[in-house]
């Protein structure tokens, strides 16, 4: 009798170490699928939540959504003859799909409307606003403008100060009367042609004074300058900001 007692008592201990087992592993796996199921909702959430809050299509214009996610949702529309799902009208108020094909909202009518993407059908996790505008036509007229093009020389827009490599401050163009407006034709009877061509020009002299002919207020007149040499790059320089002479906008 001992022995038979005895050998209950194990049994029904074991059976209790197993169903505790169980119980242990049954609970690891709840916590395991609530973990997954959070973590897919949140990451199906934040997916969802970077798409437009607003979108605004012309007349015959369409937008297209490629989320790619695996995930059945449903599109609430407030109204149903704004826009077109994929092509077709919209018979109801929602719609169900899912997420991994790509789906298009086409324009319609003009108007405005609204549509939630909501999980299970239940969830709503988004909003957005279509806004369907008529195309714009733009015909020109008015007051036409005149750009004056001036074919010969280079235009000053501005004079600057020159450090020179003794150290000393100079402003050539300053000191030889050159204005702001004047356009430089030559550069000792040399036609000039654009920018470039003046800064050689201008290092060619190897500091000695040319002779510049100018056009100031339609009247054409000679100046003398002395280039300096820049301390910053050693190339010859007559303080004179230039560009190729275009004006009258």
């Amino acid at each position: 009798m001992l022995i038979y007692f005895l050998r209950r008592k194990l049994l029904l201990w074991d059976d209790g170490r197993v169903i505790e087992l169980y119980r242990m592993k049954l609970s690891k796996l709840l916590v395991f699928i609530v973990c997954c199921t959070i973590i897919s909702f949140s990451l199906v959430t934040l997916k969802i939540s970077q798409m437009p809050d607003r979108i605004m299509l012309l007349e015959g214009e369409q937008h297209l959504f490629d989320i790619k996610l695996p995930v059945n949702v449903s599109l609430n529309f407030k109204k149903n003859n704004v826009v077109k799902l994929n092509g077709n009208d919209l018979n109801g108020s929602k719609v169900n799909l899912n997420l991994l094909s790509p789906f298009k909202i086409e324009s319609n009518r003009n108007g405005k409307v609204d549509f939630d993407i909501m999980v299970f059908g239940v969830i709503p996790i988004k909003r957005v606003t279509v806004n369907v505008v008529p195309q714009i036509k733009v015909i020109p007229g008015g007051q036409s403008i005149g750009v004056k093009m001036m074919t010969k020389g280079v235009m000053v827009v501005g004079v600057s100060q020159i450090n020179g490599s003794d150290g000393k401050i100079y402003n050539p163009s300053l000191d030889a009367g050159i204005e702001i407006g004047d356009s430089i034709l030559k550069i000792n009877d040399i036609p000039v042609e654009d920018g470039d061509h003046v800064s050689r020009l201008v290092g060619a002299s190897g500091g000695k004074p040319i002779k510049l002919t100018i056009v100031r207020k339609g009247k054409e007149i000679q100046a003398s300058i002395t280039p300096v040499k820049s301390n910053d790059d050693q190339q010859y320089k007559i303080g004179a900001w230039i560009r190729d002479s275009t004006a009258g906008v």
